[in-house]
Order: C-alpha cells, then sequence, then structure tokens
C-alpha cells in the first residue's frame, strides 16, 4: 500500500530521474485530497506518454488514474495558475505545487520579505503548545518597554483563546471592536480608520510609567455575535500577493495600525499549534519570532514538524530563519543551569540539523551558530517559573508583581527581548 509521504517521494525520485525527457519543467501538482498531477507545457513539447502507466504505478491511491495524470497547458483554463503560481516552490530539485485550503503559510513563499524599515518592529510571541506563559511574557514586555517611555502596541491574535488582551484590560474596559471584526468587516470592503478607532483602548498597565501600552483585544465589549464572526474569519479567498486572505489580511491590519498609531513597538500574541494565523504571524508579520519551549518531547517534536518542512524549502527558509529565537520558558526553581543547557542543547540539535548551513571551520559567512554562542537563535531566552506569577492579573489591585520579582523571573528574557525588537540597552 502506497501511503501520502511515499507516493510525493516516489513522483520526486521519478520527475528528477526523467526531467530531460521533456524540453519544459514539469510541476508537480499535489491536490486537496493528496493526489498526484503532473502539469506539462504541451506547448514547448509533447506529454512524455511513455510516463503515464510507470507513475500511476508508483502512486496507487494517489494517482489520478494514467489518463487524468497530466495537466497540459493547452487544455488548462488558466495556466498560469499552475506554471506560474506564487506558490510555486522547489523541493528536492522539482519544481512543486500543493493545492491546500488551510495551513499553506507555514511553507509558502512570498515574493518579498517584510521592510522593518517599513514599521515599528514586530514581536511575535508563539508557542506549539499553550499553558507556557506566553501571554504573561507579553504583558510584562509591553510593561518594561512603557516603563522605558515607549509606546507599545499589543495584538491578541489568539482568538479562540483571548489572552493577553483579557490581562491587559479590565472587563469594564473593552473597546467596542476587535481583531474579529476586521476581518469581517475588511471582507465585505470596510475597513477603514473609524473601525480602528473602535478596537484600540489604552491599558491602565502603563499608569504612571511615562510610555503607553495601547491594546487591540481579539474580541470587543460586545461578545454576542463573536463566535458567529469567528466562523467567518478563517474563509480563504484568493489574493493576487501569493499569500492567504488571513495572512494578507493580517499584514494589512498592523499596517493600518501602524499608520494610526505610531507605536515604537508592536507586540503580537500568537495563537499556538500549528495554525493558519500562527503561519501568518511567523512567516508573514514577524520581525523577531520568540519561539517558547520546555522539556517536552511532544514540544520539540512538534517544532522538528515545523522545522522539517521549511529545511526542504531552502528558500523560505534563509526567509525566516534570522528572526526566530527561542525562549526557554518556566524554568524549574530547583533545575539551575543545568535545565536550561539542555533546552539550549535540543534547540541546537533541532537548527543544526534543520535550519544552519553546513559551514568549514572559520566560515563567518555562512548562517552556522556554535552550540554555546549566545547571540544564536538556538541559545534560550530563560523565564524562571515562579508561582506569584500563576494568577497574573496585573490591571487588578497589588496583580501586578514587584520590579525585583519581574527582574529574578524575567531579566534576561526581558533584555534580550528589548535589545532584539529595540537595538537599544534595555
Amino acid at each position: 500500500m502506497i501511503r501520502f509521504d511515499r507516493a510525493f517521494q516516489e513522483a520526486l525520485r521519478f520527475l528528477a530521474a526523467h526531467r530531460s525527457d521533456v524540453a519544459a519543467e514539469p510541476v508537480l501538482v499535489r491536490d486537496l485530497l493528496g493526489r498526484i498531477h503532473i502539469a506539462i507545457d504541451d506547448t514547448a513539447s509533447p506529454a512524455p506518454e511513455p510516463w503515464r502507466r510507470p507513475i500511476h504505478n508508483l502512486l496507487g491511491a494517489y494517482s489520478p488514474g494514467p489518463e487524468a495524470l497530466f495537466l497540459l497547458r493547452s487544455q488548462l483554463f488558466s495556466a498560469d495558475a499552475f506554471f506560474a503560481s506564487p506558490d510555486l516552490q522547489e523541493v528536492s530539485g522539482v519544481k512543486v505545487l500543493e493545492r491546500v485550503l488551510t495551513g499553506a503559510d507555514w511553507t509558502r513563499p512570498f515574493r518579498e520579505p517584510p521592510d522593518p524599515a517599513n514599521h515599528a518592529p514586530r514581536g511575535v510571541f508563539y508557542g506549539v503548545k499553550g499553558g507556557v506563559g506566553r501571554s504573561t511574557a507579553v504583558g510584562l514586555l509591553a510593561w518594561w518597554l512603557a516603563r522605558m517611555g515607549r509606546k507599545v502596541l499589543v495584538l491578541d491574535l489568539d482568538l479562540e483563546s483571548p489572552g493577553v488582551s483579557t490581562s491587559l484590560l479590565p472587563s469594564s474596559g473593552l473597546p467596542d471592536a476587535g481583531v474579529v471584526d476586521w476581518f469581517v468587516e475588511e471582507r465585505v470592503g470596510q475597513p477603514g480608520h473609524g473601525l480602528l478607532a473602535d478596537m484600540v483602548t489604552r491599558s491602565p498597565l502603563a499608569d504612571g510609567l511615562s510610555g503607553e501600552i495601547r491594546v487591540v483585544p481579539a474580541m470587543g465589549a460586545d461578545t454576542a455575535g463573536f463566535l458567529d464572526k469567528l466562523a467567518r474569519v478563517y474563509l480563504d479567498i484568493p489574493t493576487d500577493t501569493g499569500e492567504s486572505a488571513l495572512a494578507a489580511g493580517t499584514r494589512r491590519l498592523l499596517d493600518a495600525l501602524d499608520a494610526a498609531e505610531r507605536p515604537d513597538v508592536v507586540l503580537i500574541d500568537s495563537r499556538a499549534g500549528l495554525h493558519d494565523i500562527a503561519a501568518a504571524a511567523i512567516t508573514r508579520i514577524a520581525d523577531q519570532a520568540f519561539l517558547f519551549a520546555g522539556l517536552s518531547r511532544q514540544t520539540w517534536e512538534a517544532y522538528r514538524i515545523l522545522f522539517e518542512a521549511w529545511r526542504v524549502r531552502p528558500a523560505l527558509a534563509r526567509q525566516i530563519r534570522e528572526r526566530l529565537n527561542i525562549v526557554a520558558a518556566m524554568a524549574p526553581e530547583v533545575a539551575g543551569d543545568a535545565w536550561l543547557e539542555t533546552v539550549r542543547d535540543r534547540a541546537w540539535d533541532l537548527f543544526r540539523e534543520t535550519l544552519y548551513d553546513e559551514a568549514p571551520f572559520g566560515d563567518l559567512e555562512s548562517f552556522n551558530f556554535d552550540r554555546t554562542d549566545p547571540q544564536a537563535p538556538h541559545h534560550p531566552l530563560r523565564i524562571d517559573w515562579n508561582r506569584r506569577f500563576l494568577d497574573f492579573d496585573p490591571v487588578t489591585p497589588s496583580g501586578l508583581p514587584a520590579l525585583a520579582q519581574v527582574e529574578a523571573s524575567y531579566g534576561p528574557f526581558l533584555h534580550r527581548a528589548v535589545t532584539l525588537l529595540q537595538g537599544g540597552a534595555p
């Protein structure tokens, strides 16, 4: 029996071995069910008829049948959707086009990486698993930056389980609208400054500080229709930018907020897991992406799935890897440095096996870092566990821990995150 992964590998091997049989490079197209077609530019050379039966036999249930195997340019209604698609990528030397409904932004190349010079620095906070203190870290970093006199914009993209916005705003202080309202209204062509003004409000966490914290929650004060709106957020509509509608909408939202609010820093709390909105945030939005991890085997296996998908797409990997940063979250009180070193070693193994370049000794140009290099993306930013932060609710009386407690548990993370985002001394 030929299963999903094997069918793809067999097709890749066949095309790589028989590439010289056709004048124009074929495209391996995997459809919504995983069945494999071969797109052929038959205006440049005839379809290679001898391929039909051997490829069909290789693919098993993932063959569309010998007669349906080829997608011929001369017979396609929109040939450029296959031969000039922005989603085309190279895998093992073969052009590949994945036809999927969700999750494409994790592996979809983009035409031009975002230019940090055109907007305030954007930090995305992400974990493949929840419950690692991600939202608490976002809230404390926002407070830390506000203490430094910075205007901070916090965006809650954890739409199904809003966290950071509910901790930074009292329940009576939510604005009228939230992120889901932007997506719903934009889809019918009516975003704008009026809506943005209804989405942003000031967090009292910055009261008495020289800076300011502005918050865009996932949902507004009126929650009655939230589920009805959320059900429409993930509807994918084709775009002309080579990205999902969700990614394009998120990017436009951030651009509009940047123009309206003029923040010094933008902090984005992303949904956990391998979800579309996390894909958009990590690959399309982040100037710096903070990946939360501990010693859980499930966490590292999930990160490996993601990193392996980038490894086989070198062009995309080069666009992403320099902005990744591992965060060693909730280090046990009694673990000491040994725990942190174990996290570091697991991160180093993951990076060097997937995203780091192979480089000879003394090569300073390749993207490659020593295991103990503190500036390396695999070198974890440390956050120590402290029971004082278990019920973190900073907008209530006595909800924010003392500065000394914040420094003791979050100091290394805060100082390094500020440097990465702002390039200045904490």
